[in-house]
């Protein structure tokens, strides 16, 4: 029947499975920003502010600086989790909605795309002030841990 409306029924589950794709990948980042804003990177190094190799080629001062600026700008970021959960749910009510309706889980989508987009960028821009406040002898040596960074990750 839903052929016949026009709409196959194989589009909307593609939709679907890309629309939870996305949001569980979003909800990954949130996560590990989360994690790593409440205990710090994982040992050994690790990702902050979801920039990678950027990130990771800074020091440990200058990461543990970055995490007090970030939770500084986002004093709510401890309740992420129960934001998320929340914006989740509505994930998990627009898709058992019957009958469905494709704009709200749009609306549920973007909310999470919203928050982390936030999260995200004022992550780039801590980084940004901090690299830009680097003396040229500090510069020059985060450009030689980002190449080895780098390298690294292209080799693996």
């Amino acid at each position: 029947m839903a052929e016949a409306a026009g709409k196959p029924r194989g589009n909307r589950r593609l939709k679907i499975a890309l629309a939870l794709s996305l949001a569980f990948n979003l909800c990954i980042i949130g996560v590990i920003c989360g994690v790593m804003l409440r205990d710090g990177p994982p040992r050994g190094g690790g990702r902050d502010f979801g920039l990678g190799p950027l990130s990771e080629a800074l020091s440990h001062e200058d990461r543990k600086a970055l995490r007090k600026d970030f939770v500084a700008r986002h004093p709510d970021i401890r309740d992420a989790r129960r934001q998320m959960r929340a914006e989740f749910e509505a994930v998990v009510a627009a898709l058992r909605a019957d009958p469905f309706d494709p704009a709200a889980l749009d609306g549920a989508l973007a909310a999470i795309a919203a928050r982390n987009q936030s999260l995200l960028d004022t992550g780039r821009e801590l980084v940004a002030e901090r690299l830009k406040a680097m003396t040229a002898e500090e510069r020059a040596a985060f450009a030689d841990r980002l190449e080895k960074r780098v390298g690294h990750k292209s080799k693996g």
